[in-house]
């Protein structure tokens, strides 16, 4: 993929139920608002925020609910955060994973295996 790193890519905020369980439904919204302000890009789970209190599999669901929203409109990145870099390469290859570009696309699919 070739990306034209120009332009607004601002770091997107995880949105949270009382219950501190994962609001993906209110995520989404935030994102969609975001696209439809016209942005360039997206970055997720910044590694000053959530990145470093969410679990392994609640980042892995914030990213895949990222990905499959902006279904290709404009890149999508991610902070990755570990207490050990053998940690950090483990989940680094997974994370990337779910904004490859597909073939049908020249951005990313939501269908990309993770």
């Amino acid at each position: 993929m070739k990306v034209n790193w120009q332009g607004v890519f601002p770091a997107m905020t995880t949105q949270f139920h009382s219950d501190q369980t994962l609001d993906l439904a209110g995520t989404n919204r935030h994102l969609e608002k975001l696209l439809q302000s016209g942005v360039h890009g997206i970055i997720m789970l910044g590694t000053v925020g959530e990145n470093c209190s969410l679990e392994y599999l609640e980042k892995l669901e914030v990213l895949r609910a990222a990905v499959k929203q902006v279904a290709g409109r404009v890149p999508v990145l991610t902070g990755v955060t570990a207490l050990t870099s053998r940690r950090l390469c483990s989940r680094s290859w997974p994370m990337s994973r779910a904004s490859l570009p597909s073939r049908n696309h020249p951005r990313m699919s939501a269908a990309s295996p993770i």
